[in-house]
C-alpha cells in the first residue's frame, strides 16, 4: 500500500478479551504500509479508550515517534499524553480519530487486524483447553479415579551428595503447569550426609497434607465433645498438679494461666500446651495429652492453636531426640544449638543439667508458616516418583491423617 502524500502515521488497532487486548499497530511510512507490530496486554481494563492512552507512553518509550498517531476511539483529556510525546519526539505530534479517506480505511484495517488475531488465539486457547479436558477425563476412566482429576500434585526427593535433601511438589491444574503453587521443602529430620527417601517422602506429604487433615481432625474434635481454649485462672492449681504428676515429661516455672491451651473433655481437661514468653525468645513446653486420648494428633491441635497469633518472629522447643518427627511434621526444624537465651533462662531456674544437653532444640518460624492457598488446596490425584516403597510410605501418611481417600499412583 503506497501513495503521493509521503505521510508517516502509526495506526493503532486494538481488541478486547476477557484477560488481556490484542493491539496491532500499523507503521506508515513516507506514504508506504512498511510494517506491523503486534502487542499482547495482560489487562483487566474493559475501556479501548484507557488501554490506549496507557500504550501510548509505554509503547513509545521504546519506539520512534511519528508526526501522526491514528486512534482506534477518542481519547479525553489527552493533553499530557500530547506533551509528553511532544518533549520525546522533539517535534510536532497530532493525535486523531480518522473520520474518512485512506486513514480511515488503514485504521479500521488495523482494527479488522487486531480483531483476527484474538480470534486465532481464542480459537487456540479453546481447543488447547479440549484436549486438556479429553485427556484428563481417560485418565479419570484409565485410573478408575473418584473425581475427574482437576489438581494433580507431583513429588519427588533430591538431594547433592547425601547432603541437602529437598522434596519438591509440583502442581497441575486443569491439565496446565501452576507455577505458582509448586513449593520445596527441606528435609528436617534427616542428620547431615543421611539418605533415606522414605523418610523425606513421608515428612514432606506430613507436612503438606496436614493442611488438608487439619479441618476434618477439628471437626471430628468437636463431634466427639473436645472442646479448645485458654486455661482459667482458677485451674492453675489443676495444672500445676498435672505438671507434677508427670515430672518425667514436663517441668514448668512461674505457671502463668494466659500461657496455656487447653484441650477439656465435659468438665475434665485432658491435654495441655504451654507458649511461654521466657526472657529473649519464646518456647513451647508442657505439652501432654491424656493417655486415653493419645494418638490422635489432639498434642498438635493445641500447638497449632498456640502458634496461630505468632505473627512474626521464632519459637523454640526442647524436646526428647525421638520427639523429632512429630514437631518437624508441624514445621519445627532442628537447630544445632541452643540460642544462649535460653541457656541463661535454663541454668537461671535450675533446669540445665545433663538430661538438657541430651536433649535437642528446634526452631519454628513465623514468616515461614504464613498461610498458604497451595497446601490448604485438597489434591485430586498425587503422583510419586519411585517404587512400590516409596508409595507405601505415602500410603502410610494417608491412613494417619485420614486421608486415604486421595488417589495415589
Amino acid at each position: 500500500m503506497s501513495d503521493t502524500t509521503g505521510e508517516s502515521t502509526d495506526y493503532i488497532g486494538v481488541a478486547l478479551g476477557k484477560t488481556e487486548a490484542q493491539i496491532v499497530i500499523l507503521k506508515e511510512r513516507d506514504g508506504r504500509v512498511v510494517y506491523e507490530d503486534t502487542l499482547t496486554v495482560k489487562t483487566s481494563l474493559d475501556d479501548p479508550a484507557e488501554i490506549v492512552r496507557q500504550l501510548l507512553t509505554q509503547y513509545y518509550e521504546q519506539n520512534l515517534i511519528p508526526p501522526i498517531i491514528a486512534l482506534p476511539v477518542e481519547i479525553s483529556d489527552s493533553e499530557i499524553e500530547l506533551d509528553w510525546l511532544q518533549e520525546q519526539r522533539g517535534g510536532a505530534v497530532e493525535l486523531l480519530v480518522p473520520q474518512r479517506g485512506k486513514k480511515r480505511r488503514l485504521s479500521a484495517l488495523a482494527t479488522k487486524n487486531a480483531d483476527s488475531k484474538m480470534r486465532a488465539k481464542l480459537s487456540k486457547w479453546e481447543a488447547q483447553t479440549k484436549d486438556r479436558k479429553q485427556a484428563l477425563e481417560d485418565l479419570e476412566k484409565l485410573l478408575q479415579l473418584p473425581a475427574f482429576p482437576k489438581r494433580i500434585e507431583g513429588y519427588d526427593i533430591s538431594h547433592l551428595a547425601g547432603d541437602f535433601t529437598v522434596g519438591s511438589m509440583v502442581v497441575m491444574h486443569d491439565g496446565k503447569a501452576k507455577n505458582d503453587h509448586y513449593r520445596s521443602f527441606s528435609i528436617k529430620t534427616l542428620k547431615q550426609g543421611e539418605v533415606d527417601d522414605y523418610q523425606s517422602l513421608k515428612e514432606v506429604l506430613k507436612r503438606r497434607l496436614r493442611y488438608v487433615a487439619q479441618a476434618s481432625i477439628s471437626q471430628k474434635w468437636e463431634e466427639a465433645g473436645i472442646k479448645f481454649g485458654r486455661a482459667k485462672k482458677s485451674e492453675i492449681d489443676l495444672l500445676t498438679k498435672i505438671i507434677d504428676d508427670h515430672k518425667d515429661i514436663m517441668f514448668a516455672h512461674d505457671i502463668k494461666h494466659k500461657e496455656f491451651m487447653v484441650a477439656r473433655f465435659e468438665d475434665d481437661i485432658i491435654a495441655i500446651s504451654r507458649l511461654e514468653d521466657c526472657p529473649g525468645y519464646k518456647e513451647i513446653g508442657c505439652v501432654w495429652v491424656n493417655d486415653k486420648w493419645r494418638g490422635n494428633k489432639l498434642g498438635h491441635q493445641l500447638i497449632e492453636r498456640l502458634l496461630k497469633p505468632v505473627k512474626s518472629g521464632k519459637v523454640y522447643i526442647c524436646i526428647n531426640p525421638s520427639l523429632e518427627e512429630y514437631y518437624a511434621v508441624l514445621n519445627f526444624q532442628r537447630i544445632k544449638t541452643a540460642p544462649q537465651a535460653m541457656i541463661d533462662w535454663y541454668k537461671k531456674i535450675g533446669i540445665f543439667n545433663d538430661q538438657f544437653t541430651s536433649e535437642i532444640q528446634m526452631l519454628w518460624q513465623a514468616a515461614k508458616n504464613k498461610k498458604d492457598t497451595s497446601l490448604t488446596s485438597k489434591p485430586d490425584l498425587l503422583v510419586i516418583d519411585g517404587g512400590k516403597g516409596q508409595v507405601s510410605s505415602v500410603h502410610s501418611v494417608l491412613e494417619e491423617l485420614g486421608l486415604i481417600s486421595i488417589p495415589m499412583i
